[in-house]
């Protein structure tokens, strides 16, 4: 994900904005912001943040953080956002199922047509709604 960072010459100035006022007020705008919220973080050096949230919380267009960029005062990077896709499942169902003894025999006989022993656990994968594996002894 595109993202954008302040140089470390920009935090060595005194409010560099200020020079920005009168010609760009967007990118003065911007430019504080993203000083501010290096002032209120716990680190030292500068972290990316992404433009999309830029935009979204701040409405800070990726035009006047190119226009800083041509200027020195930040650098566009690129940074990987993780993501969880299945938060809402359950968790994943571990335990042993106990077969009947008609489900036995009839996991024997398959058992024995694939030429396998009989007694030893397979595992089943269903798909759908639940998705979970189930292993079978």
């Amino acid at each position: 994900m595109q993202a954008v960072k302040l140089t470390p010459e920009t935090l060595l100035q005194d409010e560099p904005w200020q020079t920005l006022r009168k010609n760009a007020t967007k990118q003065a705008l911007a430019l504080k912001t993203l000083l501010d919220l290096h002032q209120s973080s716990t680190h030292n050096e500068p972290q990316p943040i992404s433009t999309i949230q830029l935009a979204r919380d701040f409405g800070i267009e990726t035009g006047a953080l190119r226009g800083l960029e041509q200027r020195g005062y930040v650098e566009f990077t690129t940074i990987e956002i993780s993501r969880d896709p299945t938060p809402h499942l359950p968790p994943r169902d571990t335990n042993f199922v106990q077969l009947t003894d008609e489900q036995r025999n009839a996991v024997d006989v398959i058992a024995q047509a694939l030429g396998q022993v009989s007694g030893i656990g397979f595992r089943v994968s269903m798909r759908g709604r639940e998705r979970q594996t189930r292993t079978y002894c």
